[in-house]
């Protein structure tokens, strides 16, 4: 009878030594928690994993990163995808720690570390629980032939937890779940010292995990900033249903879901709303109170108020795109894009890797590429190009190359595109937009012919972003053609899908024509804050502040795809 031994241990997964740690991480859902804590020992590269996409957090995905060459006590950091945080079934659970085992037998590795996935998720610690175990038993029983693998090590630094556990165990282990298995339960006692981990490797004390030291080092673990928990609001919509689900951050994080009836007519009447308001911000705030009125389950969109200064990533499918989620107020004077920050993130598959060179965010130049009105028939344009050219004059560290009018040619701006130069690419002019085939939008250029992020997939180097202004001929608002403002948020949504597609890392766009100028009080505080080294969210925040103190409704007409942690410049 094959032996299994099940750990318990009351403290951090990096302070154990074994043949693996194992990460649940959820689709498009920054790393937290423990991932944070085991990322800053591995140099950022689960960060970086996750920000390139190469690690998408798919249901089953199993990524092995190995490890042996950094000071960590393992062989191997393995991420397991746990899909979307609003489907996390006991099924898929399973099917998820089956996967994880399978690939750890096919490594040779006999043991692992982990921390039970999906609690954040609204599971309970005991179903969760059990879901976990009984994929990793069905693996091992259909995958280890040769009855190699030995251990299963569960780690949990909340004490109430760690007996939440423990009973959990014990009542498992008089089930069927170990039937054929001698199955032997340990749990390590509390370790010395009441400060966390963290604090405890900041003090210099020497850390002994309960089966091997743990080889870590303070100056990484305190080097490395700790970032506030986001709030995601994930939204997807069949039909005149629209399913909501807030996932929470903190210590008692947790999933809030509901689903309300959405007709199209009451949509495209809001919307009208929204192209009538004679850019009053007082306006804005009532227009967004009656989008979440109509659009979010009571129950989420009263708790989404209750944590007014945490950055709200608004994950969404294409049928729930074009909401100007941006505009969203959950109270009077609460608005969270104005709050915590706001950011949004595609709930497409098969995005394509994103593409940018890690040196450029290692050197102090800021280095844009400008592409002002490359159709030679908007005014606007060339004054939004002028306009960067002053900010880029007052900054030394900005480095700005400007193609302007006949000069941006497809031919041009494709090799300049790929030649890795450049951290962003401004771009003021006209979009072209295939609804049909999202990936064929694109930017125009001179002679009217269309570069789209379809033609960027094959580009090996891309800038880190690409901020898109289009302009127009003339505002669409203060009457404006019927349902031009919805065109233009399809446009840009649109577009954002084409060139994360393309490979692009992050996207800003715009709804409707800015201000001037609001535009150049954005622009201004945007790029200051770059280059300062802030992240693309604290950047986008303070620049839709400036708007906001200016008594400027355009403050909600931004838009960011993409990481908010992300800086373009890390030094």
């Amino acid at each position: 009878m094959p032996r299994l031994e099940i750990r318990l241990i009351h403290g951090n997964i990096i302070a154990v030594d074994s043949a693996a740690w194992v990460l649940g991480i959820c689709q498009d859902v920054t790393p937290s928690g423990a991932a944070r804590d085991v990322d800053a020992l591995l140099d950022g590269a689960i960060s970086e994993f996750t920000a390139r996409r190469l690690f998408s957090g798919s249901a089953g995905e199993v990524f092995m990163l190995p490890a042996q060459r950094h000071a960590v006590p393992v062989e191997a950091v393995i991420l397991a995808g746990l899909g979307a945080f609003d489907r996390l079934t006991s099924d898929v659970q399973q099917f998820v720690s089956e996967n994880v085992i399978r690939t750890l037998i096919h490594a040779r590795m006999d043991e692992f570390v982990c921390v039970i996935f999906g609690t954040r998720s609204g599971r309970s610690i005991a179903s969760a629980l059990e879901s976990m175990l009984r994929g990793f038993v069905r693996g091992i029983r259909d995958a280890d032939d040769n009855r190699r693998f030995r251990r299963i090590t569960i780690c949990e630094i909340d004490l109430r937890r760690v007996a939440q556990i423990r009973a959990g165990l014990r009542r498992l282990a008089r089930t069927s779940l170990f039937d054929g298995f001698d199955v032997a339960i340990d749990e390590r006692p509390l370790q010395a010292g009441a400060l966390s981990p963290r604090e405890r490797v900041a003090e210099g004390r020497v850390r002994e995990g309960p089966v091997g030291e743990a080889r870590v080092s303070a100056a990484r673990m305190t080097a490395v900033p700790v970032p506030r928990d986001p709030v995601y609001l994930l939204v997807r919509r069949e039909q005149d249903l629209l399913h909501a689900s807030l996932l929470t951050a903190g210590d008692k994080a947790t999933v809030v879901s509901g689903e309300k009836t959405v007709s199209n007519i009451a949509l495209q009447n809001l919307l009208m709303r929204l192209e009538r308001l004679d850019l009053d911000p007082k306006e804005l705030q009532l227009f967004g109170l009656a989008l979440g009125r109509l659009l979010l389950p009571r129950d989420v969109l009263a708790l989404l108020g209750k944590m007014p200064d945490r950055h709200v990533v608004v994950v969404h499918d294409r049928e729930s795109s074009q909401i100007p989620w941006e505009t969203l107020a959950v109270a009077r004077n609460a608005s969270p894009a104005l709050a915590g920050g706001m950011s949004r993130r595609y709930l497409a598959g098969n995005l394509s890797i994103a593409k940018w060179l890690e040196q450029r965010r290692r050197e102090k130049t800021l280095s844009v590429l400008l592409i002002a009105n490359p159709t030679s028939d908007l005014p606007s344009a060339d004054a939004e190009g002028r306009r960067l050219e002053g900010i880029a004059q007052s900054h030394p560290h900005v480095q700005l190359t400007i193609l302007r009018r006949k000069e941006a040619t497809k031919t041009a701006l494709l090799k300049l595109f790929q030649s890795g130069d450049f951290d962003l690419v401004h771009y003021a002019g006209h979009a072209f937009f295939d609804a049909a085939a999202p990936e064929s939008s694109g930017i125009v250029c001179a002679g009217g012919e269309v570069l789209s992020g379809r033609e960027l997939s094959g580009l090996g180097n891309l800038p880190s972003l690409v901020f898109f202004n289009a302009c127009e001929a003339g505002r669409i608002r203060r009457g404006g053609r019927r349902n031009a403002l919805r065109k233009r948020v399809e446009i840009s949504v649109g577009l954002a899908e084409a060139f994360l597609r393309g490979g692009v890392a992050n996207y800003v766009g715009t709804y409707w024509p800015v201000g001037d100028a609001a535009a150049g009080a954005f622009a201004a505080s945007f790029y200051s804050d770059l280059l300062a080294g802030s992240t693309l969210g604290d950047a986008l925040l303070a620049a839709r502040h400036e708007l906001r103190r200016m008594d400027s409704m355009d403050w909600a007409d931004y838009i960011h795809y993409g990481d908010f942690h992300f800086s373009l410049k890390s030094v």
